[in-house]
């Protein structure tokens, strides 16, 4: 279980610098850029997990005063994703901010940090030999392309098991422009299909010249699938100091 101890000690150390007049965070200036560079990456419009950072407020979509989706089904101790004035209350906290969170009480820490692909994964768990061995067949959709589609992710889902290690941030009508469940799409897909930044995704045949390849190995930009470090204590205490003070729209 979450500390709680851990929480009330923050709350009371931030309460020594704050009043009424001075709450001392702000939304716009603290808080919604943790969220721009930490959360949005998931928690966005289109996107089917239903808690949105870039709406914090809304209150059908939002976080502040929903109810934590972990609460009904599992033990856990947070009602609200944000109860403000009760970071104790606040699964958002929890989240963030707990370094022995169980995951099977209130799901994962976040941010989500997915493992990456690796050049040699154990047993038959699909790895970047697969991908370049579909590349280097044709990419075609076949019997080479099967373990490369577990690897990418079969379905939408917010269960890692079942969704592979892409499809958190690339599904049918992501923001990225990127669909891994329509690889062959010729607008969303990869295959023939111009990246962003260059060059070709997936270029048949030629693994070495494939955009997927180079970012899958941490070359020529981020490494594939990204991993989002944990937020700092210093970060973590903003949230925590803007709960206490009422979660305010400021």
């Amino acid at each position: 279980m979450f500390a709680r101890g851990w929480v009330l000690g923050v709350v009371g150390l931030l309460a020594l610098g704050c009043s009424d007049d001075d709450p001392g965070v702000s939304f716009s200036k603290d808080i919604a850029p943790i969220f721009e560079g930490r959360c949005n990456i998931c928690h966005h419009p289109t996107s089917a997990i239903g808690h949105e950072f870039t709406v914090a407020f809304d209150p059908n979509r939002g976080v502040v005063n929903r109810e934590n989706s972990w609460f009904a089904d599992h033990p856990s101790p947070y009602e609200l994703i944000v109860d403000p004035g009760n970071p104790a209350n606040s699964s958002l906290v929890g989240k963030v901010g707990d370094p022995d969170l169980d995951p099977l009480v209130d799901g994962n820490k976040m941010p989500y940090r997915i493992p990456y692909i690796e050049e040699d994964a154990p047993g038959d768990e699909p790895d970047l030999a697969d991908v370049e061995a579909w590349i280097l067949a044709g990419a075609k959709d076949d019997a080479t392309f099967q373990p490369v589609a577990a690897l990418f992710g079969t379905e939408i889902s917010l269960r890692p098991s079942l969704s592979g290690k892409c499809t958190w941030c690339h599904y049918p009508g992501s923001p990225t422009g990127l669909s891994v469940l329509d690889v062959f799409d010729p607008d969303e897909g990869m295959v023939g299909v111009e990246a962003s930044s260059g060059g070709i995704l997936v270029v048949p045949g030629d693994p070495a010249n494939s955009v997927l390849m180079r970012r899958l190995r941490g070359e020529g930009g981020a490494r594939m699938p990204l991993q989002l470090t944990p937020l700092s204590s210093e970060e973590v205490a903003k949230i925590v100091d803007w709960i206490v003070v009422g979660a305010p729209n400021n």
